[in-house]
């Protein structure tokens, strides 16, 4: 008889069940030893034996990434490098966290809606009911606000994880972009924190037992369908044509699409749509696979069309003079189109620029000028004929001359007085007698009674523009006395 020594190491290799097993055969092989008895042994089955793999401890490990977009693009579009995100395919990586932190413009805690995020042109949903955004701060010094999305908690299509949707669109050689739509959105900055733990060093996971049998072969599931990407990504949208990138988790699959509620009609990728009316649309989309499944989800886009420019209304302009003597003005104007956001002022015919209403310039030199204003709405429709100012600004005074007296003689026994006078350009005009207060006056100005004794006539002119020019003085002396002899 062959005898096993189960010796101590031999056991600390194996677990007590394996030991007990090992047991129950020996004292089996040992019967088999003795004198045959007359009835043969019934014949045991055999045993199989199942060891317990150990648990590695501590062979991840913990790893932080903070990514930069290659782009911004209108303040609204994120582009990054596909070769930051490559870590997405990677099988030993474990996503724990996946944080979007952004700098926009404004006072963000003000918003009575969270701005909308979206992948390649597909609006994210959060999951679960979690908070996946907050305001974290505002600055008034530079009128930013700090702001947090947590994209590991967002869905697309109802149920996709957003670093799934991510690392579908990197095989698909596609370009990952995040958009954010809301009211005023401007991005100035943003960054991607990455945290999570790399399971490349714990080996590969142990292999189930081997079996005699062969394996049946995988139940066919239905396919998950996305749209990786649309074009173009706003909504509203000024073009009337549309293209959507669609894709699927399995390969060889077919698509039914369903343009605004119609019938649903087979399509391949790219689908596109063109020639289509202003309003609200709607798109949704199904793959079915090789052996006839469908997904019952699908995925599905909304969009507005908007291609009718908007409109400026000049709210001051009917107050403002045509001419004035001063070199600043302030503009009052409003957009027709309610959905207008931005807008754009040229002075002079110059290049346009941003502007808000009141639009003030300063510092003006005489002359001509004119103001024209734009109006951009959201979906980048620009104003065809904006709306114009022009006036013209005249610092000049203007000159008054008295051009006849009657009587001509500066001494004169004639107790009334008749004076002709004029500027060099349109103006009305002020006089004065004797010193006393300038009230308006006309030519010629008539004095039918005047006493004895010396006096004085001053004129003086105001231009359009309000301008006051110099005055113009006359002196004479009337006599009506005769001499004593």
């Amino acid at each position: 008889m062959r005898y096993v020594d189960v010796s101590a190491d031999a056991r600390s290799r194996y677990s007590p069940r394996l030991i007990l097993a090992l047991s129950a055969a020996l004292l089996a092989v040992a019967a088999g030893c003795e004198a045959p008895s007359e009835t043969p042994a019934p014949q045991s089955a055999p045993v199989t034996v199942e060891p317990t793999a150990p648990v590695e401890e501590g062979c991840s490990e913990a790893f932080s990434r903070t990514l930069s977009p290659k782009r911004i693009d209108g303040g609204k579009h994120l582009y990054f490098e596909s070769a930051d995100l490559a870590f997405l395919l990677d099988p030993s990586v474990r996503l724990q966290s996946l944080d979007l932190a952004l700098t926009l413009r404004g006072d963000r805690k003000k918003d009575k809606a969270d701005p909308a995020l979206a992948l390649n042109g597909i609006e994210a949903y959060g999951a679960d009911q979690f908070p996946f955004y907050k305001v974290n701060r505002y600055d008034p010094a530079t009128d930013a606000s700090q702001c947090e999305f947590k994209l590991h908690k967002l869905r697309l299509n109802g149920a996709d994880p957003l670093d799934w949707m991510m690392a579908k669109i990197l095989k698909n050689k596609g370009e990952v972009k995040i958009s954010l739509h809301g009211k005023s959105v401007n991005i100035l900055a943003a960054s991607v924190t990455v945290t999570g733990r790399d399971v490349d060093q714990c080996g590969p996971a142990p292999s189930p037992t081997p079996t005699s049998t062969t394996p049946p072969p995988p139940v066919p599931v239905a396919p998950k369908t996305f749209i990786s990407a649309v074009e173009p990504s706003a909504s509203p949208a000024s073009s009337t044509s549309i293209q959507f990138t669609l894709g699927s988790d399995q390969l060889g699959v077919s698509y039914e699409c369903v343009l605004d509620n119609g019938a649903p009609s087979p399509c391949t990728s790219p689908q596109i749509y063109s020639n289509l009316a202003n309003g609200s649309h709607s798109f949704s989309v199904k793959a079915t696979n090789s052996a006839g499944l469908s997904d019952t989800v699908g995925a599905a886009y909304a969009w507005v069309i908007d291609s009718v420019a908007p409109s400026v209304e000049l709210l001051n302009a009917a107050v403002l003079p045509s001419v004035s003597a001063s070199s600043s003005i302030a503009l009052v104007f409003a957009a027709v189109d309610a959905s207008a956001t931005t807008f754009s002022c040229s002075l002079d015919g110059g290049p346009a620029i941003a502007c808000e209403s009141p639009a003030a310039y300063t510092g003006l030199g005489e002359g001509a000028h004119s103001i024209a204003v734009s109006a951009v709405d959201a979906a980048g429709n620009v104003s065809s004929a904006p709306a114009t100012f022009s006036w013209s600004i005249d610092q000049t005074a203007p000159e008054a001359r008295i051009t006849s007296v009657v009587p001509a003689e500066p001494v004169t026994r004639s107790v009334a007085a008749t004076f002709s006078f004029s500027a060099n350009e349109s103006a009305s005009f002020e006089c004065s007698v004797d010193g006393g207060s300038f009230r308006e006056c006309a030519s010629p100005y008539a004095l039918p009674d005047v006493l004895d004794g010396s006096h004085g006539f001053q004129v003086r002119a105001i231009d359009v523009a309000g301008n006051l020019g110099a005055v113009a003085t006359y002196y004479w002396t009337v006599d009506t006395v005769a001499p004593v002899l």
